[in-house]
């Protein structure tokens, strides 16, 4: 069985394993797939190209700034106002301030004012430079050597926005091309470990199902065994509600079924021996009894003498050996009877009435009935059931004391009726009820036990059961119970 467990467990493990090999390398191959969407070639060269028209979009408004500021300050006709105003239309966005050189430190400041004195110290006619971010452009020029003007101009919108966005995503390309292997790397060491886990936790729960799979079948070979070595009072334990569970009802059913019959066929077995001894013994005995009956008969009368003690001792023994005749044919009868009952004939009748008839039988005793209105139609044979009850009510009778009550009760059921016979007697031991239907069991001085026997017999011809319960001192009760067509 343990192969068996074995194989269900490497099994469920071969499903579990093999397929993560394809799932693990189809993976892998989207993982790739994926990125390369994502980073490669062109994307780059996108990015790049996107960049340097940032780079050129920017020098070229550097040049284009720094042109016209030399422009505007060289015409010397133009005024302050002028000059500003030319600034202001060709460009959006931007700031400009003129102020005198000895003012330039207490005026209002578009420039940085560390740039300014670096302006002045070196004394250039003019200079452009960007903001950290390189979307503002500052500018210094010299006017009619008494003036500086200052120019703060804004990039447009777009490229304020737009600029540090691809400079940005640039630089996370080229970090992501770096470290593409990590990622693959990681994702599969990531994979793995998950994976490994989810293994790890479906084997345990594979080898859990395998051994709950195989356990009921071990049980029911070790039930086979058993029941193969003449245990039949080996049952399984049966758990649950599932197939497993069917099968072990099933088998415990079958096992109970086993042991009823085994109990049945010994029963017959050791029946149709009693018969049989029965039948013999009927016919050895019965042979010799009437030659005896007669030969004592003879004695008596052929003696003709006048010797009045030896005729009376004559007459006293025929008397003798005419009774145990009497007794011994008695004896032979139920020998035959017990070895072949009369044929089984069932009809359907009131047996109500035929308890009313036993009643009627033992006018002389005092007898109980506890009958149901009305009639009560079963099947059966009158004249065995008969002699059943008489039976049953002349051993109540010997059992229990003059005058005590003896109670027969008729009940009905769904499926049939029940008969119960009881008394007030001394009760039968525990020991004696189990070996009460036995053939030649008794605990009378007088009869040969074949009494209960043939009771038994008669009721399992009606496909009934009859059983007994007894108490030393409480007396006993006798049910029979008979069922419906």
């Amino acid at each position: 069985m343990k192969t068996l467990r074995s194989k269900i467990f490497i099994f469920i493990s071969l499903l579990l394993i093999l397929p993560a090999i394809p799932l693990s390398y189809f993976t892998m191959q989207l993982l790739d797939k994926s990125y390369s969407i994502g980073v490669n070639d062109r994307v780059e060269s996108a990015l790049d190209g996107a960049l340097n028209l940032s780079a050129e979009y920017y020098r070229l408004q550097k040049e284009r700034l720094n042109s016209e500021i030399e422009e505007q300050t060289q015409k010397n006709e133009f005024s302050h106002d002028e000059i500003i105003k030319e600034l202001k239309s060709e460009f959006k966005n931007i700031d400009v301030l003129i102020s005198l050189k000895e003012h330039i430190q207490k005026d209002n400041q578009l420039v940085n004012p560390g740039l300014i004195s670096k302006f002045l110290k070196e004394n250039k006619q003019n200079i452009i430079w960007p903001s950290a971010d390189r979307t503002v452009l500052f500018a210094l020029s010299q006017i009619k050597k008494n003036s500086i003007l200052q120019v703060r101009y804004n990039l447009p919108m777009v490229f304020k926005e737009g600029a540090p966005q691809i400079q940005e995503i640039n630089q996370i390309y080229k970090t992501l091309g770096l470290v593409r292997g990590n990622i693959r790397n990681s994702f599969l060491y990531t994979f793995l470990l998950i994976y490994g886990i989810g293994l790890i936790l479906a084997l345990s729960i594979s080898y859990f199902i395998s051994k709950k799979i195989t356990r009921p079948i071990e049980e029911l070979k070790e039930a086979t065994t058993k029941i193969g070595q003449g245990d039949l009072d080996y049952k399984i334990d049966v758990g649950g509600k599932d197939e497993f569970s069917g099968l072990a009802n099933a088998f415990n059913n079958m096992t109970g079924e086993l042991q009823t019959n085994q109990q049945q066929i010994l029963q017959l077995e050791k029946m149709a021996t009693w018969q049989q001894l029965a039948r013999r013994l009927a016919h050895e005995i019965k042979n010799p009894l009437t030659p005896i009956q007669l030969m004592a008969q003879q004695m008596r009368d052929t003696y003709k003498g006048d010797d009045q003690a030896y005729k009376k001792m004559l007459d006293e023994c025929s008397e003798i050996i005419e009774d145990e005749v009497g007794s011994l044919k008695n004896l032979v009868k139920e020998f035959s009877d017990f070895a072949r009952l009369p044929e089984f004939n069932p009809e359907k009748q009131n047996i109500a009435a035929l308890i009313s008839t036993i009643k009627k039988l033992y006018l002389q005793a005092n007898i109980e009935t506890v009958l149901p209105d009305g009639p009560v139609e079963l099947s059966f044979d009158y004249d065995h059931l008969k002699r059943v009850l008489i039976n049953l009510v002349d051993n109540a009778l010997a059992a229990s004391g003059e005058n005590s009550p003896v109670r027969i009760e008729l009940a009905k059921k769904e499926n049939g009726v029940e008969i119960f016979v009881s008394d007030q007697g001394e009760g039968i031991s525990s020991e004696n009820v189990k070996k009460i239907f036995e053939p030649y069991f008794s605990t009378k001085r007088s009869g040969v036990g074949l009494g209960l026997a043939i009771v038994k017999k008669i009721i399992e011809e009606h496909g009934g059961k009859i059983s007994v319960e007894s108490d030393l001192g409480e007396g006993t009760v006798f049910k029979i119970s008979l069922f419906l067509e």
